[in-house]
């Protein structure tokens, strides 16, 4: 569209740098790559494109194929329980939080697919990036949350780490 009808090159700029940059944010860099010369032609402020080639390989860094940032984060006990422990199964990682309407609403569909995929080479990990670790426990009593249960928050090295912006968030690590 911009391509078309934007003749104005600086809001055009603005618009290519906005859209991309929320765009990785959101959703990674899968299928970017692709606009990247479009970008470079458009977008001339050096600081702006600094910003977001910067972003673009932060993203990268978590992008499909490549390794799963290592994390450990304690459980509804305090125990500590780390990413390598899963090493060889599929590890489907649901990120949450008490105050997040949708996240809650994911709970049944989540249950659901826990026993569908019973016995299945899986690990079922919920992530809460609450600030409150007291309604983060009192909400997996009350929804009877299953699998594993582990808090964040969003000061931690695993909110920056999977670059999370929105929730909620799912996040499926290979057995490798």
């Amino acid at each position: 569209y911009v391509q078309q009808h934007v003749s104005d090159s600086l809001l055009a700029s603005y618009l290519v740098d906005n859209y991309l940059t929320w765009h990785v944010r959101h959703f990674g860099i899968d299928g970017v790559a692709c606009h990247l010369p479009y970008y470079d032609r458009k977008v001339k402020d050096l600081q702006t494109r600094q910003e977001f080639y910067a972003l673009y390989k932060q993203y990268g860094q978590i992008a499909k194929g490549c390794s799963a940032p290592e994390f450990c984060l304690p459980d509804t006990s305090g125990n500590s329980v780390c990413l390598n422990s899963f090493r060889g199964k599929y590890v489907y990682i649901d990120v949450w939080a008490t105050w997040c309407v949708p996240c809650c609403k994911e709970f049944s569909y989540l249950r659901q697919l826990e026993e569908q995929l019973k016995g299945a080479d899986i690990v079922f990990v919920g992530i809460s990036i609450d600030s409150n670790r007291k309604s983060w426990k009192e909400k997996i009593a009350k929804e009877h949350l299953t699998g594993i249960q582990l808090y964040s928050g969003k000061e931690g090295s695993f909110f920056h780490d999977y670059k999370i912006g929105l929730v909620p968030r799912f996040i499926l690590i290979d057995p490798q």
